[in-house]
């Protein structure tokens, strides 16, 4: 595998920037580039149910450009900031002009948001998914839902998958875009989303320590 290929590749949606940070230190928002907002009330109606106290809401900002190295109409989340350029940006996800798949996007960045915020070093587990997929990023992010695993059990976009596939179907009713074994019947696939999500649920701050090294 080419090393450009990994660089580039550990710097997608969940990963942060190669930097000499800790992996929850915030960002200074004097140095993000000035395109960047507050979350809205909206928004913060929508995030603040599954996040809850997990995140620190003022400190987020959603930014109108694009990170070093990001891809095209690829979301970035790398320092616990949301990276929107383009047509990617919304003044406000929460906006009925906004479509519900869109809506759902902003919980799995939203996601990468969390596991910065509480402690995950992104960049080193994106680099693990990274190599254990043969440098395919596409291949992170489908997940099995299974008796008896946490959340914190599955990759980083693994997780996001899940907590955006939760909202799709708990709040907008649509299907789940990366859940693998979808033969399985609606009551056994909340059973199972109840499961995984219930130490999240019971704590959004647990993955401080789930997530220890």
């Amino acid at each position: 595998m080419r090393l450009v290929v990994v660089l580039t590749l550990t710097l997608l949606v969940g990963c942060r920037s190669v930097q000499s940070r800790t992996a929850n230190e915030p960002v200074d928002v004097e140095a993000l580039p000035e395109a960047n907002r507050r979350l809205t009330e909206g928004e913060r109606v929508i995030l603040e149910p599954i996040f809850r106290d997990g995140i620190d809401y003022e400190a987020v900002r959603i930014i109108h450009a694009a990170h070093p190295f990001q891809p095209a109409d690829t979301y970035m989340a790398p320092n616990g900031h949301i990276y929107a350029p383009g047509r990617l940006y919304r003044e406000d996800w929460a906006a009925p002009t906004v479509s519900p798949v869109a809506r759902a996007e902003l919980v799995h960045e939203m996601t990468h948001v969390w596991q910065h915020a509480n402690g995950v070093d992104v960049m080193v587990y994106c680099l693990e998914e990274l190599l254990h997929h043969g440098g395919d990023y596409d291949a992170t992010y489908p997940y099995t839902l299974v008796e008896g695993r946490d959340l914190s059990d599955y990759g980083i976009e693994q997780q996001a998958s899940i907590l955006e596939d939760h909202y799709r179907i708990a709040v907008e009713g649509l299907y789940p875009v990366e859940l693998q074994n979808r033969d399985i019947s609606l009551a056994e696939r909340r059973r199972l989303f109840s499961s995984v999500l219930a130490r999240f649920q019971a704590d959004a701050r647990y993955a401080r320590t789930a997530h220890a090294r």
